[in-house]
């Protein structure tokens, strides 16, 4: 009778304590998998804000100067996606290679991309592109367009954002150079549910969305660098675009210009996604850009012509920007690709 009562306290005691042992073991795997994903996030830059340059080119040296080069271009994908890389890449490349800029930023749109379903075939466009990179032997940045981040329908997609963090770079992300910040922003965020469908007039889905997230990092960035002499901003959809397609949402492109109105220092706005060279403030003028004058006003320019098809719209000719700062002057040279 003592016995049957043992076994009666002792069974409930057991399967408690095993129990037990299954929660402890499901919290630590949790916390496992929690330290695993922001890890990751942190490592690449997301959470710092940090912007490191792509895969295989070397890291940035920041140097206390005032005067320095750089070398802007975008939209540099192939017509599909197993054709090579177009033939004005390279010749960009080799121009950089006798300019030695600072270093080069690419505006988006690197890769033709637009399939999550294969991972080797991506991974196999970005290691095309970075591979060439690397022989410009400077650092080389990129802001992500839809080419990268979107899926065969041209929509922002979770699996085509973690492909570019793991074979590129952060998705966005600032960094400093001398006596200037450049801010690099991911124009092709996913946008939450219930946000409402893009207007008819933008003429295709992949019109850019920012988030209200990255929007406040951005003006935290502005307010942390609103003493450096010169802010450069780079996006995928411009803000202001020769066609109305091309350019963000007017909340994400209203919400931007009123953040940066409180910074006399932001010297560019640079954008790409349209196949051509655009200058907003002088739009017939497709040979000297807009130039920046100390204390003038924010200047932006559109650059999509490093190798896409072109589109049939004027200021359709290959090219790229060559920056030239000095102090609080720059300079902007726009050179040709034949």
């Amino acid at each position: 009778m003592e016995t049957h009562s043992q076994n009666v306290v002792i069974k409930p005691l057991t399967i408690a304590i095993q129990m037990l042992a299954e929660v402890k073991h499901a919290i630590v795997l949790f916390a496992a998998m929690c330290l695993v994903f922001f890890g990751n996030s942190f490592a690449l830059g997301q959470a710092t804000g940090v912007l490191t340059p792509i895969q295989g080119t070397p890291a940035l040296q920041n140097q206390a100067t005032s005067d320095f080069q750089f070398l802007v271009c975008g939209d540099s994908r192939p017509d599909a996606g197993n054709d090579p890389l177009p033939a004005q890449l390279p010749e960009i490349l080799t121009a950089a290679q006798k300019l030695k800029p600072a270093f080069i930023i690419f505006v988006g749109d690197t890769i033709y991309g637009w399939n999550p379903t294969s991972e080797n075939q991506i991974a196999g466009q970005y290691r095309l592109f970075c591979n060439l990179m690397a022989k410009a032997k400077v650092p080389v940045f990129n802001c992500p367009g839809n080419h990268e981040m979107g899926d065969q329908n041209d929509r922002p997609n979770a699996t085509m954002a973690a492909f570019y963090s793991k074979y590129m770079s952060a998705p966005y992300g600032s960094f400093t150079y001398g006596n200037s910040t450049f801010i690099a922003l991911n124009t092709e965020e996913i946008p939450p549910p219930g946000t409402p469908p893009a207007p008819a007039f933008y003429g295709n889905i992949s019109a850019g969305y920012v988030s209200a997230a990255q929007l406040a990092w951005l003006a935290d960035q502005l307010e942390q660098n609103k003493k450096q002499e010169n802010v450069f901003i780079f996006m995928h959809h411009p803000l202001h675009g020769r066609g109305r397609a091309g350019q963000l949402r007017d909340t994400c492109g209203d919400a931007i210009r009123k953040i940066i109105s409180n910074y006399p220092n932001v010297a560019y706005v640079i954008g790409g996604h349209e196949h051509l060279y655009f200058n907003p403030q002088n739009p017939n003028n497709f040979s000297v850009p807009p130039q920046r004058t100390p204390g003038g006003p924010t200047q932006f320019v559109v650059t999509g012509g490093a190798g896409a098809p072109l589109f049939k719209m004027p200021g359709n000719f290959h090219h790229y920007l060559v920056f030239s700062v000095d102090g609080k002057s720059v300079n902007v040279k726009l050179v040709r690709v034949n």
